[in-house]
């Protein structure tokens, strides 16, 4: 979901997506949302009132603002959802198989082959493979049938007044009152998810100013109607914004060798013959193609030593620039790889509980009592975090992965003091990280 995916993950299914809530940035927990939202309506008359000077100074109408802004009330969902922070957590390989159902990957391919008159000149025309467009596609709406139904001006101006990003709000609030005063759509056709992103291919107002393209040739860009024009739409956002590289892979699986440094993955970028020289293949056994030879990766191993690992091509970021989240990235490209035919991973990932809020909290709490540094005691499992969990991995001879499991975490909490009894924390036997 351009400019708020990065806030949240779709869980695709047979029935469509499933929201959950991504760690990146972490939400407040709340229970109750009564307070907020009364605070918010009773604050919402002198945000919308900054809003309007700033829209007017940016060549918005006064009478399209008024119209927009009649009655405007904090939405208690959206409060709810800004403000939520996920109990559970599940693992990534979760995520990513739930996307790679068989019904999806059919459901892929069969609009490919429809869809294969209005794909080719896209493809040509941006350079972004029909499948990632696809896949892309069918993550954000379940492609194109399930695009939320929230009104976009309500959800904005609710976190505008307590959001945790009011600037962002105040920038797709103006952008969203410019859709409306050009005309481009209408208010009706202005729903969307609970951030206010919208239509097929869930952009924010902000996004399809910029990036919204007419890919059927009637004149307009209807991401919401029409599948050729959500599909052009995010083609030209891949392209332009997010700088595909045309002929690249966005990832590659990698077979690592035994007692291969795990420190190395999430680090610096390689080329593949550099990974060579340290042991990294193509899990295929095949060679890289030409295009992909002076092309940098990182290493990426995102359910540790005991999971699939890859090799993460620019593209891969690529995709991280509609929705900045490993898991995205890695569901979408290898949802695309499957609608494209292309065989599915050669590791399976492995099978890991979900980790419950009090856990994640408590393995920053061990860390930073142990001297290491994982930011924010929040829960949110990010980068500090995972870097200060290879350090006290590397301390302790184990895989330094950084990925945190059950059995580790109590692991941690027990030499922190913070639990009393504790499993011993998993290892591999020595030099069987991974066959290679």
């Amino acid at each position: 979901m351009v400019g708020e995916m990065n806030r949240r993950l779709f869980l695709l299914s047979t029935a469509g997506l499933a929201a959950a809530p991504d760690p990146q940035p972490a939400p407040r927990p709340v229970g109750d949302v009564a307070a907020p939202l009364k605070a918010a309506t009773a604050g919402m008359s002198d945000w919308l009132a900054s809003v309007r000077v700033k829209a007017i100074a940016a060549g918005v109408r006064a009478e399209t603002i008024d119209q927009a802004f009649r009655d405007l009330t904090a939405d208690p969902v959206v409060l709810k959802r800004d403000t939520n922070q996920p109990e559970f957590t599940k693992p990534i390989g979760d995520y990513v198989s739930g996307v790679l159902s068989p019904a999806n990957i059919a459901a892929g391919q069969v609009r490919r082959e429809g869809l294969r008159g209005t794909l080719t000149p896209i493809v040509a025309a941006r350079g972004v493979p029909a499948e990632i467009l696809l896949a892309v596609w069918g993550v954000e709406s379940a492609f194109g049938r399930i695009t939320g139904d929230m009104d976009v001006i309500r959800s904005i101006a609710t976190q505008g007044m307590v959001g945790r990003r009011p600037k962002f709000a105040e920038q797709e609030m103006i952008a969203a009152l410019k859709i409306l005063d050009q005309g481009l759509a209408s208010r009706e056709q202005m729903r969307g998810s609970w951030a206010g992103a919208m239509g097929q291919t869930q952009f924010m107002p902000s996004d399809y100013l910029a990036y919204a393209d007419d890919g059927d040739g009637d004149g307009r860009k209807d991401i919401w109607g029409s599948s050729a024009d959500a599909l052009a739409s995010a083609a030209r956002f891949l392209a332009e914004k997010a700088h595909w590289r045309r002929g690249e892979s966005w990832a590659l699986e990698a077979a690592l060798p035994k007692g291969f440094d795990y420190a190395l993955a999430e680090a610096d970028a390689r080329t593949p013959v550099e990974w060579a020289k340290l042991g990294v293949s193509l899990a295929s056994g095949a060679d890289v193609s030409p295009a992909d030879q002076n092309a940098t990766a990182v290493l990426l191993t995102p359910q540790g030593w005991r999971g699939p690992a890859f090799l993460a091509f620019p593209n891969h970021m690529a995709i991280r620039a509609y929705n900045n989240s490993t898991a995205y990235a890695l569901a979408v490209g290898l949802l695309a790889d499957q609608i494209a035919g292309r065989p599915p991973l050669m590791t399976a990932w492995p099978k890991d509980p979900p980790l419950q809020l009090a856990d994640r909290i408590a393995a920053q709490q061990a860390l930073k009592a142990l001297g290491y540094d994982p930011g924010a005691v929040d829960g949110v499992l990010g980068v500090r975090t995972r870097r200060a969990a290879k350090d006290w991995q590397a301390a302790k001879s184990l895989p330094a992965d950084g990925y945190l499991t059950m059995d580790l975490i109590q692991t941690l909490k027990a030499e922190a003091g913070l639990s009393s009894a504790a499993p011993p924390a998993v290892a591999p036997p020595s030099g069987a990280d991974r066959a290679g």
